[in-house]
């Protein structure tokens, strides 16, 4: 079984990604058996650290207005630092609910039954 480093999901080994967070788990398991044969890697500024966390909340706005604040960088650069930094850690966008399609199929109906 493998626990997935950002929420401690458990999921059985084959799996790829977390059912519970969408996080990627061959990182996690990739980067677990590399530490013990490697240096760490280079940390993560504080303007970084709250972003990656922002976009894993789904604020993806607010963590490019974190990152200019704290990193003290102009907007164009605050959003591809974001971008960036959403791709190497592979944060996926959140998911958006099926209420916009129900409702377009209700006014559908709503229309077919007024126009019948």
């Amino acid at each position: 079984m493998v626990r997935c480093p950002h929420c401690d999901h458990e999921h059985p080994a084959t799996a790829q990604r977390c059912d519970n967070c969408g996080a990627w788990l061959t990182e996690a398991v990739e980067a677990a058996q590399s530490q013990s044969e490697s240096p760490p890697g280079p940390s993560l500024s504080p303007a970084e650290s709250e972003a990656i966390a922002l976009l894993r909340d789904g604020k993806k706005l607010e963590a490019i207005k974190r990152y200019r604040e704290v990193a003290g960088v102009g907007l164009a650069e605050a959003k591809a630092a974001v971008e960036r930094l959403a791709s190497q850690h592979r944060v996926l966008p959140q998911r958006t609910g099926c209420a916009g399609v129900l409702l377009l199929l209700a006014a559908a109906v709503g229309l077919a039954m007024a126009v019948w």
